[in-house]
């Protein structure tokens, strides 16, 4: 077994059923050549666990579509999500794997479907140059392609986080011949969880589509999309919030729903956006459903996953969020209040130490104290106290800092620094 005697025979006989399947569901192969009037300069196989919402994934959305309108040929391994038919629509090929899951049986499927791609891409004369992983399960998988490969392709990753790290699992899991962290602390963990060398590792940036999160370009269009989604149309205190609603990441929508009571008492119009999805959904909407029961009317708003996100937050007065959520509210142009399940940092402002400490973590807080319910309603009380002036200079401030630090630009010229410089050796 090509992960040695841990997964043992069952997880060989069930990956060899997995395996007919994967192998009978592979997308048609893009032959080298050209496309939108631009020559291919490489064929890149990202790889990650799945296209759902979320930070990763969007982040990977946005480097594919950048990478091929730089004129390279890229194929996307991943579970199915809602960024497939998106993607596909950029000129990118989805190659529907099981990479989210840890089970034996998932992995085996994953290595065996990436391992017969990459031999029927060489067999017709477009053989991938380079495969970039994200995310533990990818890098797993994809670094044991890589050895038995004998560096036919090269192999690098990009670290998105700070996990929990199972036994054994350092062993295991193959940062690459180079890697990007996108943050400080995350770089820092690679170098002390997993001994992943510091000359490795480079810093890269959650690339923001500043075209995309732009703020509202006229109050018909904020008019016409609270009518759709059911807002009030003289609601003044609108509080946006984007997160993963799972275990790990849902505990600022718990403190948003929890502040109401308090909130409700200074501004009767409150109105609270949460747009998500995951395993924590239905406990947050039995949550949100008691609360405006309580209030007597809709306070609270799950909208569920979306990929017209861009749209809902132009809506939105404040939002409540961190990591790429926050960045792309404050590219939207909204005043920002940092918080969520890692750390709690508060309202976001344009000082120098304010981004500084931002940047060290990638928005998310992670050496920071607690978020927690009473925080939230102090901040939000503070924000919703600020003139109209304030308010737009604190989004526009925002929005430059995205502008100049976090765009889709940045992202793709990082990735390309990496690929040439495993290139050249």
């Amino acid at each position: 077994m090509f992960f040695g005697p841990a997964f043992g025979k069952l997880a060989y006989m069930q990956g060899r059923s997995a395996f007919r399947s994967a192998r009978n569901s592979l997308t048609v192969l893009i032959m080298p050549g050209e496309r939108n009037g631009c020559k291919l300069k490489m064929n890149i196989l990202l790889v990650t666990m799945s296209l759902g919402i979320g930070g990763v994934e969007t982040h990977i959305a946005e480097l594919a579509k950048e990478l091929i309108k730089r004129g390279s040929n890229v194929c996307i391994a991943a579970n199915e999500g809602i960024y497939s038919e998106t993607l596909r629509a950029a000129g990118a090929e989805i190659l529907i794997l099981p990479l989210d899951s840890r089970s034996p049986k998932a992995i085996v499927s994953s290595y065996r479907g990436l391992k017969r791609y990459i031999l029927n891409r060489k067999k017709q004369g477009s053989q991938i140059d380079l495969i970039h992983a994200h995310a533990r399960i990818p890098c797993m998988i994809c670094g044991r392609l890589h050895k038995n490969f004998h560096g036919e392709f090269h192999y690098v990753t990009t670290a998105h986080g700070v996990y929990s790290k199972l036994p054994g699992e350092k062993y295991i899991t193959d940062w690459g011949e180079r890697s990007l962290a996108v943050s400080d602390d995350v770089k820092k963990y690679l170098v002390d969880c997993y001994g992943v060398s510091p000359n490795n590792i480079d810093i890269t940036v959650n690339g923001i589509n500043t075209e995309c999160f732009a703020p509202a370009g006229n109050d018909e269009q904020v008019v016409k999309i609270t009518e759709i989604l059911g807002f009030s149309s003289s609601c003044r205190h609108r509080v946006m919030h984007v997160s993963r609603i799972d275990s790990a990441s849902s505990d600022a929508a718990y403190q948003l729903i929890e502040s109401i009571p308090e909130l409700y008492k200074r501004y009767s119009d409150i109105e609270i956006i949460i747009i998500g999805d995951g395993t924590e959904y239905e406990a947050l909407k039995k949550k949100a459903d008691e609360m405006n029961n309580l209030i007597g009317r809709k306070v609270v708003f799950l909208l569920g996953a979306r990929t017209d996100i861009a749209r809902i937050l132009s809506c939105g007065d404040c939002f409540v969020g961190v990591s790429r959520a926050a960045l792309e509210a404050m590219s939207c142009g909204l005043p920002v209040i940092l918080a969520g399940a890692q750390g709690f940092f508060g309202i976001f402002d344009e000082s120098e130490e304010s981004l500084n400490t931002a940047m060290r973590t990638n928005f998310c807080f992670r050496d920071m104290e607690a978020s927690s319910s009473d925080k939230l309603t102090k901040a939000l009380i503070e924000i919703f106290g600020y003139d109209k002036d304030k308010l737009l200079d604190m989004g526009m401030n925002g929005r430059n800092i995205v502008t100049k630090y976090y765009s889709v630009s940045k992202m793709a010229d990082d990735a390309e620094k990496m690929y040439s410089s495993v290139m050249k050796n």
